[in-house]
């Protein structure tokens, strides 16, 4: 008998254990969450900067957004807002291209342009004791860009190669037959450029698409992370005034067909 008590009570403790393992604790008590605060700049140049002091890492995302896009091309034009967003990749007029990403890597950044159907973006991150000295090269950038003609046909070879890709792709195949039939000859509604478009543009092309869309009175720049609003706030004033105002807002509006 006592060999058969003695198991069982190593079983029973063993079994009260595995209960005790799993049996989950109390919730906690849910804590509220609260927005970090953001601070508003306005220049009189029309751009307006969004600051906002957030998180633990001492980094940072900044990102120059342009209300333009490739909705803004005409029909002659399209592809051009493609080239004119690589090309501002190659730098400003005081810091060519080497210089640039030599000069942002030293501070822990990176930057990149891309363009869409309807904003022109100039983005990336940086240690947060750096962020004045980026948004001194970012505004640079947005309003002096170098758009070098040496670097024009590279650009397009790239350009013409990802439209290649992207006219075999069966989804992209399917959305742009839809824009076409939704939106008709709204600039949404136009299929890739063909590679003798794309081979048509100069680099006076180029600079005249930017001239014509890019402003600060269509900017809007966005800075998060952990940061000091008052010193960003200054460098935004003291890096971008000087910008040239450009055109105000302007999309073309659409007429879907309606089924």
């Amino acid at each position: 008998m006592r060999r058969l008590v003695l198991p069982l009570l190593l079983v029973t403790a063993s079994m009260n254990c595995v209960l005790a393992q799993v049996t989950p604790p109390q919730p906690g008590v849910p804590k509220d969450f609260v927005l970090p605060s953001r601070k508003q700049v306005s220049l009189p140049n029309g751009l307006n900067a969004t600051i906002v002091d957030y998180g633990l890492v001492p980094k940072a995302t900044v990102s120059l957004v342009v209300k333009t896009g490739t909705v803004h091309e005409k029909e002659n034009e399209n592809g051009l807002g493609s080239l004119l967003a690589k090309l501002m990749e190659e730098g400003s007029q005081e810091l060519p291209a080497k210089d640039l990403f030599r000069r942002v890597a030293s501070i822990g950044g990176s930057m990149n342009a891309s363009i869409s159907a309807n904003q022109l973006t100039i983005s990336g991150t940086v240690l947060s004791e750096f962020v004045p000295a980026y948004i001194q090269i970012l505004s640079q950038l947005a309003s002096k860009p170098l758009l070098p003609e040496g670097e024009l046909q590279r650009v397009k070879n790239d350009l013409k190669r990802q439209i290649a890709i992207q006219s075999n792709v069966p989804q992209v195949q399917a959305s742009k037959k839809f824009n076409s039939i939704i939106y008709q000859d709204h600039p949404y509604g136009r299929a890739f450029p063909s590679s003798a478009q794309v081979d048509t543009y100069s680099i006076e092309d180029v600079r005249r698409f930017y001239e014509s869309n890019v402003g600060a009175a269509r900017a809007t720049l966005y800075v998060v992370g952990r940061v000091d609003q008052e010193m960003v706030a200054d460098a935004v004033k003291n890096s971008f005034s000087s910008w040239r105002a450009g055109p105000g807002v302007d999309y073309p509006v659409p007429s879907p067909v309606k089924a």
